[in-house]
């Protein structure tokens, strides 16, 4: 008689139990490699190799364009001289090789700094400018990650940094701001005000504009007086106007939010609507009125008085 062997005893396709350790401990190898790279380059990106600090000066120009990819912060101040100063502070990392340039082009002066090298994808430098300029001077700037602060300039300024705070104070002059990540605050006054934010609150109450517009997607909006036509709008926060001042059209909206209104005693053609929240109107009410106030949110009260 003969026997055949059948089922789960006949064969087997497991892997003995030698070469299934092996194949793990490779992982796990490779898993080490890899972390104690990440780790390697974490310490040669924090790691200074190259740090300096230079003056420079520059004939006045009309026009200061600067272009600060880096992890600087940028500074801009109205001086009382008839030329540009500027003070440049510069680090750089092992992984990182900091280039910076200065060029002059009829009435443009344009200062520029960013971070090259094998592994710059990766690698971490900074420069920090502080530019001293005539207060008549146009100011733009552009900033990858860091802080701008512009002070006491009488002329347009335009404002970009995907990450950082935005500051001016004493700017006269249209302004246009835009942070992607970070506060936006003003100060001062001027013919129209444009500020917009992904995530950050904007401060417009000291900054008195015929024409106000502002936009966040996560923040609040604080707007004051002097405005004749003024459009808030927020998607997830609170928007604030505070005016002792007439108006000609004042709208403000958020999904997610209240909208708080004090504006001068008088008679408005007023629209509110809140499909979560109550709605409060302490001002006279015409629809034949010059002035008009739109205000509405998703999920938020409504309150509309005098200031």
């Amino acid at each position: 008689m003969t026997f055949t062997a059948r089922g789960l005893y006949a064969s087997s396709s497991k892997a003995p139990r030698g070469r299934r350790g092996r194949g793990w401990l490779l992982v796990g190898a490779l898993i080490g490699l890899a972390a104690l790279g990440v780790g390697a380059l974490g310490v040669l990106n924090s790691v200074a190799v190259a740090t300096a600090t230079e003056s420079q000066e520059f004939p006045a120009p009309a026009r200061l364009e600067i272009d600060n990819y880096t992890e600087g912060n940028v500074t801009v101040i109205a001086g009382d001289g008839d030329t540009v100063s500027v003070r440049l502070r510069m680090w750089s990392s092992m992984t990182a090789r900091l280039g910076r340039n200065a060029e002059t082009e009829g009435d443009r002066l344009w200062l520029s700094a960013d971070c090259g090298g094998f592994l710059n994808v990766f690698g971490r430098c900074s420069a920090d400018y502080v530019v001293t300029v005539p207060e008549g001077t146009e100011v733009s700037v552009a900033t990858a990650t860091g802080d701008v602060e512009v002070t006491g300039i009488v002329a347009d300024v335009d404002v970009t940094t995907d990450t950082g705070e935005i500051r001016l104070s004493r700017v006269v002059g249209e302004i246009s701001l835009q942070s992607d990540l970070g506060d936006i605050t003003a100060e001062g006054s001027g013919p129209a005000a444009v500020a917009d934010s992904d995530a950050g609150t904007i401060n417009l109450e000291n900054f008195r504009a015929a024409e106000i517009q502002a936009t966040t997607a996560i923040g609040d909006i604080l707007i004051g007086s002097g405005f004749e036509t003024a459009t808030a709008r927020s998607n997830a926060g609170t928007v604030r106007v505070d005016t002792d001042t007439g108006f000609r059209a004042l709208t403000a909206t958020t999904d997610i939010g209240d909208v708080e209104l004090r504006v001068p005693d008088a008679v408005y053609r007023v629209s509110v609507e809140s499909d979560i929240g109550t709605e409060e109107v302490r001002v006279d009410r015409s629809p034949d009125a010059e002035a008009v106030i739109e205000a509405r949110s998703d999920t938020g009260s409504i309150s509309v008085g005098p200031s």
